[in-house]
Order: C-alpha cells, then sequence, then structure tokens
C-alpha cells in the first residue's frame, strides 16, 4: 500500500502537483520503512511510520499529503522531508475499518 500511495497518490488540494523524481525519491525510502504505532481510535487501521535508519523521530519540514480513496474512507500518506511518516484510513460516517484494504481496491485521482 505504501509503494502504490508514493507511485500514483495525489497531492492534498492545494498542494502542487508532484515529478517523478520526487516520488523516486520517496521509493528509495520505502525497504527502510516500518510499521510504528497503529492508532488508538478502533474504528480505523492508521498506522505511524518509522524509518528504521535513524535514530529519534524524522525531523518535520516540508509536509506532502498524499491521497486516494477506498469505498467508504479517504486513504492519506503523510511525508515530512521525503520520508513516510503516516498511513491513515479516514473512515466516512460510522464505518469501521479493522485494517487497510487490499491495493486492488484503492481509487487513484
Amino acid at each position: 500500500m505504501l509503494t502504490a500511495m508514493i507511485e500514483r497518490g495525489e497531492p492534498f488540494d492545494p498542494d502542487p502537483r508532484l515529478d517523478g523524481a520526487a516520488r523516486r525519491s520517496w521509493l528509495q525510502r520505502v525497504p527502510a520503512t516500518r510499521a510504528g504505532a497503529r492508532c488508538g481510535c478502533g474504528a480505523c487501521p492508521s498506522i505511524a511510520l518509522l524509518a528504521v535508519d535513524r535514530e529519534g523521530p524524522y525531523p518535520s519540514g516540508r509536509r506532502v499529503v498524499l491521497t486516494a480513496h477506498v469505498p467508504g474512507a479517504l486513504l492519506l500518506l503523510v511525508l515530512d522531508d521525503g520520508q513516510p511518516v503516516e498511513l491513515e484510513l479516514a473512515p466516512a460516517g460510522d464505518m469501521r475499518f479493522p485494517e487497510f484494504p487490499p491495493v486492488g481496491e484503492i481509487r487513484f485521482g
């Protein structure tokens, strides 16, 4: 899901469109990114993402939010200075998601 979001997620409005170089740079960080703490809300499977090749949190700088949709929810990938830091599934209304849906259910664009 992380790779699919980097490759095809759309910048959150009003952020500018992205070029291929930025996406390629972010993809290089995927192998060193691990799932961290899960959201405690009970309605979603959102997770923090950790850079395993760094000690402590990744410094927050330029933030980019990529978006996509799945039936009943908005999917968000947050990157700080090019490092993925959060993968969030935001349910609509009273919907609940115990886990992320299959990548094939993601609607990009």
